[in-house]
């Protein structure tokens, strides 16, 4: 399921994992920390009562955001145990949940587009395919500055040789993904924990989670040669047989 790694390399994989934890508690942390102080000025003053509302929201948001990293975490090590089995399992009904996941607490702030020929479709993976949809549509979400997001998913069957792959395609209206960032989007040696727009656990996992069902996943501009319009993320599944 993984490939074999030297001592030296298990060592920079580890040591990378434990900064991208410790970062991201502490940018979950710190924005806890941030919207309860703020909490605290506005709680006394009945105008401002929109506010508060507003800050306690941020604060559910960004403590499921911590579950949802020991979660990632949990399932990583899972993965590395080689614990989790690959078997047919049909993946609509999980696409729709992923989907209401995301939407549920967002309510008007994303709009979703499906265009698939299929009501069930079987392939050669588990349950956690949908924390990966769940993770490419949270992603779709957090990098974007636009007052709604716009995700359309298209879903077709592609042969490549003497396999059959579901293809889905998750195009978003958010800020892109330059050129020479795209390459190197999945590779965790590559990830800078200093840069704004870096993977963080979400997409780590979802590469994982890819090449362990023996998957394909990339990115590409919506545009050509303009990211700024966007970014569709393609995944391919092999089919069940």
């Amino acid at each position: 399921m993984f490939e074999i790694l030297d001592s030296e390399e298990q060592l920079e994989r580890d040591n990378l994992l434990s900064n991208l934890l410790i970062h991201d508690l502490n940018q979950i942390l710190q924005n806890i920390r941030t919207s309860s102080d703020l909490t605290d000025l506005y709680i006394n003053d009945p105008k401002s009562s929109y506010k508060v509302k507003g800050l306690i929201e941020i604060i559910k948001k960004q403590a499921t955001r911590g579950f949802r990293l020991i979660s990632d975490i949990h399932k990583l090590s899972q993965l590395e145990n080689d614990q989790l089995n690959v078997h047919k399992i049909e993946v609509c009904n999980l696409l729709k949940k992923a989907i209401n996941f995301v939407k549920t607490p967002l309510q008007d702030k994303v709009n979703f587009d499906i265009d698939s020929p299929f009501t069930e479709y079987y392939v050669s993976a588990n349950a956690l395919i949908q924390d990966v949809f769940e993770n490419l549509l949270v992603n779709a979400v957090i990098h974007n500055k636009n007052t709604v997001t716009e995700i359309s998913i298209k879903a077709s069957e592609l042969r490549k040789g003497k396999k059959k792959y579901l293809k889905m395609e998750f195009r978003d209206n958010g800020i892109g993904i330059e050129e020479a960032r795209k390459k190197n989007i999945f590779k965790s040696k590559r990830i800078n924990l200093n840069e704004g727009k870096r993977m963080g656990f979400g997409l780590f996992l979802v590469k994982n989670l890819v090449d362990s069902y023996k998957g394909e996943i990339w990115v590409e501009d919506i545009v050509k040669e303009d990211h700024s319009k966007g970014s569709n993320f393609i995944l391919l599944i092999p089919k069940a047989v």
